[in-house]
């Protein structure tokens, strides 16, 4: 695993256009032909790094949502999200502070101030009847507190929130009880997160004893733990290769934000790092070795100090990844093209929009006509 590296896909990357262009054998003579590298996300990644260290063989680059800066912690994802959820839904947003803001209180054995839920629930256990939680949790001990948060609130993480909030804030809103827990409890069975009780129904108990772990169904167990099972299983293998390079070389761990703190802030990259460990226990991985994995890796390319030329960079606002590329044109040189799209989401850009919104049209319009100035440029 330790070759499954960005630096070692470059030099393929490098090695096969160098094939491509002087082993052509067909009609066409690629020797001077110019080469744009595209891509979105890590592979946006990879396409601005090909500019920047192979200029002689990649004349210039678009890269869509790509997280440039490597790093441990990475907070901004869930603040973009509850940004986009406030944007689109105040009275979602409110429904979810407030049940976090409870759990939170009831968790550190304060009182919830949002309802009358202190009454209702006496200690923090009894959160897990009102939040159809079937799996036990330890809220004295820091890791299974900081599950419990992760598991309710990373859910909302996506790469598109104003898609992902759209379905869920409809169901969230429509719970009106007097118990935030209770309805939210309640949306997390309507959206098939749990279920509605933890008392296994005879087939449910007649299918778990035909199975290895007859002791268990799939909401009793951690999902952490179920992560952890498939992406070491051989379905899971394209999920491996990105986990190996998350705790190899970038991080990009998606942990509470302490400023918004929608989903609660009581979760940080422990988990990510104990999923580093028990996915590849023999790559001995702590904290202090995958720190320093990053800090190489931003050394190597720069991070947001890019040092490439010709490279078009296009974000959408809506992105949660867009905090660790550039977003206004002074974040880099007059030498590259930045390009901020209002209430795009993930690589949005890429994709055919048979109605785009007039931000979209503009941005797509610009990233063809920057591409035609490039190529004409004798600079790249």
């Amino acid at each position: 695993m330790s070759l499954l590296t960005s630096q070692q896909a470059l030099a393929d990357a490098a090695l096969f256009i160098q094939w491509l262009k002087y082993n052509n054998s067909g009609a066409t003579n690629l020797d001077n032909a110019k080469v744009v590298t595209f891509g979105g996300s890590y592979p946006g990644n990879l396409a601005a790094w090909m500019r920047q260290n192979y200029p002689n063989i990649v004349n210039l680059a678009v890269a869509s949502s790509a997280p440039v800066e490597a790093k441990l912690e990475f907070p901004e994802f869930l603040r973009t999200v509850s940004e986009v959820i406030y944007q689109q839904d105040p009275t979602c947003f409110r429904k979810i502070y407030g049940a976090f803001r409870c759990m939170d209180n009831l968790v550190n054995d304060l009182q919830c101030n949002e309802t009358e839920a202190w009454s209702v629930y006496a200690s923090p256990q009894e959160l897990l009847d009102g939040l159809h939680q079937c799996r036990p949790y330890n809220f004295s001990v820091n890791f299974e507190r900081q599950q419990f948060f992760h598991n309710l609130g990373a859910r909302w993480g996506s790469n598109f929130p104003g898609h992902r909030s759209t379905s869920k804030c409809h169901t969230l809103v429509l719970q009106n009880n007097l118990d935030v827990i209770e309805d939210y409890g309640n949306f997390l069975v309507q959206t098939g997160q749990t279920r509605e009780t933890c008392q296994r129904s005879e087939k449910d108990l007649s299918a778990a004893l035909r199975t290895p772990h007859a002791e268990k169904t799939r909401f009793d167990e951690d999902p952490e733990d179920e992560i952890v099972e498939f992406v070491k299983s051989l379905s899971g293998r394209d999920g491996k290769s990105w986990t190996w390079q998350t705790c190899y070389e970038f991080g990009y761990f998606q942990v509470a934000d302490p400023e918004i703190q929608l989903f609660s802030d009581e979760w940080d990259s422990l988990i990510d790092i104990r999923r580093c460990q028990s996915i590849f226990p023999d790559a001995n991985f702590t904290r202090k070795s995958i720190q320093s994995r990053i800090d190489l890796t931003n050394a190597f390319y720069k991070g947001k100090k890019f040092e490439g030329s010709c490279t078009i960079f296009v974000n959408g606002q809506w992105d949660p990844w867009h905090s660790l590329g550039f977003n206004q044109q002074n974040e880099t040189t007059s030498r590259n093209t930045v390009i901020s799209i209002p209430q795009a989401e993930h690589c949005e850009d890429m994709k055919s929009h048979p109605n785009p919104s007039v931000f979209m049209y503009q941005a797509q319009q610009r990233i063809r006509e920057q591409i035609g100035k490039y190529l004409m440029d004798p600079n790249c």
